[in-house]
């Protein structure tokens, strides 16, 4: 090759080395500026809790903003609320906290007594997006269920959806969030099925991803967390799927 055109060559390679290096960091900017909105929306989020003191049965919930409720139009919409407006006798305590990791949630049981009929942990999106490694993240998971079980006889667990689906992120950031997420959900089922808790799955491959392929309708609008239909489809999940509802009716 003669030294002419090798210099073009150079020049044509360096050229678009730049310009892939600027694309990636204008993205990367995009999805810092999204992130912190959706950071700031936060701030309206308001748990649901409900204490009686004659109750017919005592339920906790533990967990991230996905068991705070956060992206619901109102606290009744929420996880929470939808259980406290089926079973109105029912007491129920929300510790939940916005952000919270897996081993975060541990933080949150140690504080309570046993008494409870059933615990429902809500949890797993901040180890997806925070790069929690996966031997970590398992023993905080388990170490976290064996708790539970010391708080009641009923432990439900329910995971995050695909992360990689949310509208805030886009290829290939998506594509990264979404192998993490099956990666994590391994986790979740092989930890609750050796420690006897119910596993509510709510995280599926992209194809056959719900929220995924009805962004409008299943996403909040910070474009992360769930909005009311997301909560409502969850509800119904972990009303055929656990014993947690025929447990509340119960006299």
């Amino acid at each position: 090759m003669k030294p002419a055109t090798a210099l073009i060559w150079t020049r044509l390679a360096s050229g678009l080395a730049g310009a892939l290096l600027a694309a990636s960091a204008a993205h990367a900017a995009r999805v810092a500026l999204r992130v912190r909105r959706a950071h700031a929306y936060s701030r309206c989020a308001q748990r649901y809790t409900r204490h009686l003191a004659d109750a017919s049965h005592r339920l906790l919930i533990v967990g991230d903003s996905t068991a705070v409720g956060l992206g619901a139009k109102s606290m009744e919409d929420s996880i929470a609320g939808r259980l406290a407006r089926d079973f109105p006798l029912a007491s129920i305590e929300n510790r939940a906290e916005l952000g919270a990791r897996i081993a975060c949630v541990l933080g949150q049981l140690r504080e309570v007594d046993a008494g409870y009929d059933a615990v429902l942990i809500a949890a797993g999106g901040n180890d997806i997006l925070r790069r929690t490694p996966y031997d970590a993240l398992r023993v905080a998971l388990e170490a976290v269920i064996n708790r539970a079980r010391e708080v009641a006889p009923l432990v439900i667990v329910v995971n995050s959806g695909n992360v990689g689906g949310a509208p805030l992120f886009g290829w290939p950031l998506s594509v990264v969030l979404s192998r993490r997420s099956l990666q994590v959900r391994r986790i979740f089922a092989l930890s609750c099925r050796r420690l006897r808790a119910q596993f509510v799955n709510l995280t599926f491959v992209p194809r056959r991803d719900p929220f995924g392929r009805q962004r409008e309708l299943y996403f909040a609008e910070d474009r992360l967390h769930p909005s009311s239909a997301a909560y409502q489809y969850c509800y119904g999940v972990l009303k055929r799927r656990t014993r947690l509802t025929r447990l509340l009716a119960a006299a």
